[in-house]
């Protein structure tokens, strides 16, 4: 049998007071606790008495032997968890955190300690690795050469807009209120970790009513003025993904570490911006994901009676599924922001959200190095709240396209898509032609 506990794993019953959480974890590491060295002692010989007898009551023996080193191990584990929640300090200790979970769980640690590969060098310098990660982030967020004409003539199509403007909706200028803040402070999650202007979330939930009236008021004045340039920056993190090797740049997850502060106006823009699409009906009903009240089930089932009814009808059906790669940073912005426009949002509203997303800067953090920070020239920010819904305006009028022929259905899956259509039996053969034609239109949208 197994060992149940690794010999170097033996958890003891510390009581350690001092504050000091690195003892917590290094007395993980010490087989100090005798009571489970001899419970193992113990079902380890009531196994060899049980396997040499084969008596029943030898093998019952050595069963509850084993239950109980089983509960000891349990028991000792909430003991020093406990012990270890009452001295940690989440707010600075998260990764310690980290590494408790880890080793109580006996999990092996899933940072990377290998050597990676970019082209033919092999680099070991956590500075050289997060350059590298950070060259490759960026280069994925490139501008086209044949959007740059483009580019010019919807800037000039949108460059004048005013935020004193009268027109449109209220919620597009008016001053976000104290109720609003509240709101968005409340959604703030304390075990965010904090952005390039080390503002810890647990802060503003702590704030009393004239603190918050003094936020109310930076924010205010950030609606009408525009975008603060440390809210526009992000530390990048990498996390492997299962299963795939570790020295292969694309191994890795980006996860962007925003300003907390901007994250609280992002929240309230956001509210107001869902609110007036969803009051409106602006958005096509093919999405279901990024949507309050819906979900991509919905479109699972549209999709799935769609086939059977065909079927029930002596149809063939053919279906296509795209799955748009790094589809978030691919997102043309200027191109959004017209799309924004076109859907009658202006005023503050818009410079806002023109201002945040472009001019952006990243940098990775790999270990205890950091890369230089460089600007994204598309793509939309990861991470935040308010992204997920203006990627569904800036593919908000794909389906339609798509679907012009009036012979092809689609739905989307947040940023997945799927395509399908049906015809008699009969004409079975026009099913290819009718989907290569509708890839086609897809793939003029893309470029």
């Amino acid at each position: 049998m197994a060992d149940l506990l690794p010999r170097n794993r033996v958890l003891p019953n510390t009581t350690s007071q001092r504050g000091d959480t690195s003892q917590v974890l290094s007395s993980m590491r010490s087989p100090s606790n005798e009571n489970l060295a001899a419970l193992k002692q113990k079902s380890s010989t009531a196994r060899f008495i049980a396997e040499q007898s084969k008596n029943p009551e030898d093998v019952q023996n050595w069963r509850k032997s084993v239950a109980l080193l089983r509960k000891e191990i349990l028991t000792t584990k909430r003991n020093c968890f406990n012990n270890f929640i009452t001295i940690i300090d989440y707010r600075k200790d998260g990764k310690k955190v980290f590494n408790f979970v880890n080793k109580i769980q006996n999990r092996a640690n899933t940072s990377s300690t290998e050597p990676l590969r970019v082209g033919n060098r092999v680099l070991t310098n956590d500075m050289d690795i997060s350059n590298s990660f950070n060259s490759f982030y960026s280069t994925k967020q490139h501008l086209k050469k044949s959007l740059m004409t483009r580019q010019k003539i919807i800037g000039q199509e949108i460059r004048n807009i005013d935020s004193s403007q009268s027109h449109g909706h209220e919620i597009f200028h008016r001053n976000f209120s104290i109720s609003e803040l509240r709101e968005a402070v409340g959604h703030i999650r304390c075990a965010k970790s904090p952005g390039p202007d080390n503002f810890h979330p647990e802060f503003l939930k702590h704030l009393g009513c004239n603190a918050l009236s003094v936020l109310l008021t930076l924010y205010n004045h950030r609606w009408k003025y525009g975008v603060p340039a440390i809210w526009k920056k992000a530390i990048v993190v990498t996390i492997p993904k299962k299963n795939k090797p570790l020295d292969d740049l694309n191994s890795y997850r980006p996860i962007s570490l925003t300003s907390i502060l901007s994250k609280v106006m992002k929240r309230m823009i956001t509210s107001r911006l869902d609110w007036y699409l969803e009051t409106n009906n602006l958005l096509t009903s093919s999405q279901g994901g990024f949507r309050k009240c819906q979900s991509t089930n919905q479109q699972v089932v549209f999709l799935g009676q769609s086939i059977k009814d065909a079927l029930d009808q002596r149809h063939s059906a053919l279906a296509l599924f795209v799955d748009f790669e790094a589809a978030f940073d691919k997102v043309w912005q200027l191109k959004c922001i017209q799309k924004l426009q076109t859907l009658g949002v202006c005023n503050n509203m818009l410079m806002w959200i023109r201002n945040f997303i472009s001019q952006r800067f990243s940098a990775v953090r790999f270990g205890n190095a950091f890369s230089s920070f460089k600007q994204s020239e598309t793509g939309l920010p990861q991470g935040t709240v308010i992204s997920p819904i203006l990627f569904s305006i800036f593919i908000n009028y794909l389906p339609d396209l798509l679907a012009s022929d009036g012979l092809t259905n689609t739905a989307l899956f947040a940023d997945d898509l799927a395509i399908w259509c049906s015809t008699p039996k009969r004409d079975q053969s026009k099913l290819n032609t009718i989907l290569n034609l509708t890839l086609e239109r897809l793939h003029l949208w893309c470029i």
